[in-house]
């Protein structure tokens, strides 16, 4: 299975503050829905990037 760092740090730290299975798989899913955003966000940034890149007039 892969995991991510976020989802390795959550499973280490829950039993610490001794939360319900039932929250803890809400927190998690926020966890797994942050990451996904963040993975989009630098998608489209990197999309930007490039895309600024190729309508750059070339010098030669």
């Amino acid at each position: 299975m892969n995991t991510t760092p976020l989802s390795r740090l959550f499973n280490r730290q829950q039993p610490k503050v001794k939360q319900s299975a039932r929250k803890a798989a809400l927190i998690k899913t926020f966890a797994d829905d942050d990451l996904a955003l963040f993975v989009s966000l630098i998608k489209k940034w990197l999309e930007q990037d490039l895309q600024k890149q190729r309508d750059k007039p070339s010098n030669s």
